[in-house]
């Protein structure tokens, strides 16, 4: 028996298995250097379906990392039986063993508490199982279970295939001018009537440059409100003439229809970087995407740093290597000191009760799992107790809702001397501009804030449950910028003395962020948009291209 290919341990990290084998002998030291590689093998064909992860420990273990939302070409494995198989400099050592540990009388029974079920779309789900072959190596089940078939799904399918056809005959139509179609840029998102920050600010600067675009525009929010049959024709249309579509969001038609290698999607994500998980990183939790995605089409995407894109890869479940740090585009605007001045001024207009007082921003996230449902537990927040440690400090408190939250006049009427609410829809950038102390949550609204290097509490009572219910994408308490309380005279005590844990902000920005300039809109336009990646971006892709194409070409024994 090859003690060194026994697993020692076996764990779930949310979306993520994690495989700990034996520690090597001595005379191995030399794998440490990257020699060893782990790769998914179907067990009844022995090819090789997928790549995982490895990271060797100071005692000469390996860990194997395979994160089931992608086996490394950003896919889910097809349903079937997996083993695991390691080389070493290309060379065939065998198969994962787990026969050692599933005898041991504490862990009997381990292989079954393994298995997992990650729902999505309402009735379906993905499903891995454990067990072992007849050799003692560790084999893993994927199945997948489907929505029953109705008429209504036959129909909704068959209204599919006939606008994926529709687009494809534009498309001919369109690339009969190649070199138009690579110069016309669509703006499209499907959560609003209007464009959002990130695809606005760029918009603007493709506009200024003049270099001889053609700019197109799509926007409607399918959430709140249904559109008819030529709405979606003339999306298909634009999408058809498009070489290059930029999007902010999830876009529900492409979690079908597929573009093309020679469309490029380019993902300005609206948000920046929170903790809530959305997307693959919710995987299991209700309302995520399934195995196949819009996700999945992205060419390129932006982040604000090299250090935080495993986050974003993971979200959209593509490889680290497409997302690149150009930084956020609406942060142009919120950088530019004439701008923000500006805007500054007509906010205390807006605004005269914060003149010449100190501004505390509640801007929580919503509760509930879509536009339809969001709300927020008013209950938990005591605005006459709230108001009074206020004045007593010398701030006013504004209080700015998630778009989505729906409900007005929650502030008391003998709490509004102090405490104002503001437009839903109004822009919380532009608020941040004469915020002194932000009160948030969840939210990714910390994000632009932290630039600022002023103050942040995170008022999380709900802590667990919204864990459980949708999820966290890393950490919370661990890279929260500012202090964290659950109970609200927690808060209002951490207001009153000034208690903030601002320390924590120096790092968190040092890591979130690669530029702090004016210029993400251009590195966008550059960078993405024109195809003109700095080399050392452009040889990772490459790279990562010829890993994918190798171990797809890679064979292993149907046996041991």
């Amino acid at each position: 028996m090859n003690k060194e290919l026994q697993l020692k341990s076996v764990s779930w990290e949310r979306i993520y298995l994690r495989l700990v084998m034996e520690p090597f002998e001595k005379d191995h030291a030399k794998r440490q250097e990257g020699t060893l590689a782990v790769f998914l093998a179907d067990t009844k064909t022995g090819r090789c379906c997928g790549e995982v992860e490895t990271e060797a420990s100071e005692d000469g273990s390996l860990s194997v990392l395979w994160n089931v939302t992608n086996r490394g070409d950003e896919r889910c494995l097809d349903p079937g039986e997996y083993r695991f198989a390691v080389t070493e400099n290309d060379r065939f050592m065998g198969y994962l063993k787990a026969n050692a540990l599933a005898e041991d009388a504490e862990t009997k029974g381990l292989l079954d508490g393994l298995h997992r079920e990650f729902r999505y779309q309402k009735t379906r789900s993905y499903q891995v199982g454990f067990h072992l072959s007849s050799e003692g190596e560790l084999v893993a089940k994927i199945t997948q279970k489907e929505g029953c078939k109705t008429a209504r799904s036959v129909a909704a399918r068959c209204k599919k295939k006939l606008l994926a056809a529709y687009y494809q005959t534009q498309k001919r139509k369109y690339s009969l001018n190649a070199a138009k179609r690579e110069k016309t840029v669509l703006f499209l998102t499907e959560q609003s009537e209007t464009l959002g920050d990130n695809l606005q600010a760029v918009y603007e600067k493709l506009k200024a440059r003049g270099e001889g675009y053609k700019l197109l525009t799509s926007c409607r929010s399918v959430r709140t409100k249904s559109y008819g049959k030529q709405s979606t024709l003339r999306l298909l249309s634009l999408m058809a003439q498009s070489g290059v579509i930029l999007i902010d969001d999830h876009v529900p038609i492409l979690d079908w229809l597929m573009l093309g290698e020679d469309t490029k999607l380019i993902q300005l994500w609206h948000a920046g970087v929170g903790f809530k998980a959305t997307g693959y990183s919710r995987w299991g939790h209700s309302g995520a995407v399934g195995p196949m995605s819009c996700h999945r089409q992205i060419s390129l995407a932006t982040v604000s740093s090299l250090q935080i894109r495993r986050i974003f890869s993971e979200l959209w479940g593509i490889a680290d290597e497409k997302v690149i740090p150009c930084g956020i585009p609406r942060m142009d605007a919120f950088l530019d000191p004439e701008i923000t001045t500006a805007k500054r001024e007509k906010l205390l207009n807006n605004y005269p009760i914060c003149k010449d007082k100190k501004v505390i921003l509640l801007a929580p996230t919503y509760r509930g799992r879509s536009k339809k449902d969001a709300h927020y537990p008013f209950d938990k927040i005591d605005f006459p107790a709230l108001r009074d440690v206020a004045n007593r400090c010398g701030y006013v408190v504004l209080c700015k809702m998630h778009p989505w939250v729906k409900e007005r006049d929650y502030v008391p009427k003998e709490c509004r001397d102090v405490i104002l609410e503001t437009d839903p829809q109004a822009s919380i950038n532009d608020l941040f501009l004469i915020t002194d102390l932000l009160i948030t949550d969840y939210s990714s609204n910390l994000f632009e804030f932290s630039v600022l290097q002023r103050p942040m509490l995170f008022y999380a009572f709900d802590e667990e449950e919204y864990g459980k219910d949708r999820g966290f994408h890393r950490p919370y308490r661990e890279n929260a910028p500012g202090k964290v309380v659950a109970e609200f005279k927690e808060l209002l005590s951490a207001i009153e003395s000034g208690s903030f844990e601002a320390e924590k902000l120096e790092e968190y920005v040092r890591r979130h962020f690669d530029h702090l300039d004016t210029g993400v809109c251009d590195r966008v336009i550059d960078w993405l948009i024109k195809g003109e990646l700095p080399k050392e971006y452009l040889d990772a892709l490459a790279l990562q291209r010829t890993r994918v194409d190798r171990w797809r070409g890679l064979q292993f024994p149907k046996t041991c």
